[in-house]
């Protein structure tokens, strides 16, 4: 088995096990933090071979700088957290903590930024991810406007809810397409995402 492919099934394995964990936090079940956790583990791992051994169609150097600078970002908010669970005082007043979960937070949006831009240039099925994977957080955007701007209702809230829902898919399920795009041996970019 190639690299790329086991890069891919980590981050397709962690965005599946990070959805899993979220819910789990929702209901109010303690282990969600730990497999949320772990699941970044997976995704930030997966985002680090991609980026060394950079397979097609994710070939090109924009391509992998933006997944390593995504892996260093989820790193580093592991990293925050776990500092942040030995503490027995509040974490915002350890700046080791602070300094760490904002860097990670930052080279997160940089990296997707990066990663989205390059998967938006691509052709076939790289450039329907990098849509996919945009167009989350923009449904997500767009709930938090109109809940911003209107006045509390119950359809308001309705239609804000479903945005938000449907952005996470988005966002989960382009996630997952850049794991898939190396399982499945997408062949249809031949230039390669730049």
């Amino acid at each position: 088995m190639r690299f790329g492919r086991i890069g891919g099934m980590l981050i397709v394995s962690g965005v599946a096990l990070f959805v899993f964990g979220y819910a789990l936090m929702i209901v109010g079940v303690a282990v969600g933090n730990l497999i949320t956790g772990g699941a970044m583990a997976l995704i930030g791992s997966g985002a680090a071979i991609l980026c060394i051994t950079g397979p097609v169609p994710l070939h090109g150097r924009v391509i992998r700088a933006g997944l390593g600078v995504l892996a260093v970002g989820l790193g580093s908010l592991l990293a925050s957290s776990i500092a942040a669970s030995t503490l027995t005082y509040d974490p915002l007043e350890s700046w080791p903590v602070v300094v760490l979960g904002f860097g990670g937070f930052l080279a997160l949006a940089l990296g997707s930024l990066i990663g989205e831009a390059s998967l938006l240039r691509a052709k076939g099925y790289a450039r329907a991810v990098g849509l996919v994977l945009v167009a989350g957080p923009l449904f997500a955007l767009l709930a938090g406007i109109i809940s911003a701007n209107v006045a509390s209702d119950p359809l308001v809230s309705a239609v804000t809810g479903g945005l938000v829902i449907l952005g996470a898919a988005g966002f989960f399920l382009g996630c997952a397409g850049i794991g898939m795009l190396i399982i499945k041996g997408d062949r249809s970019t031949p230039t390669g995402a730049t």
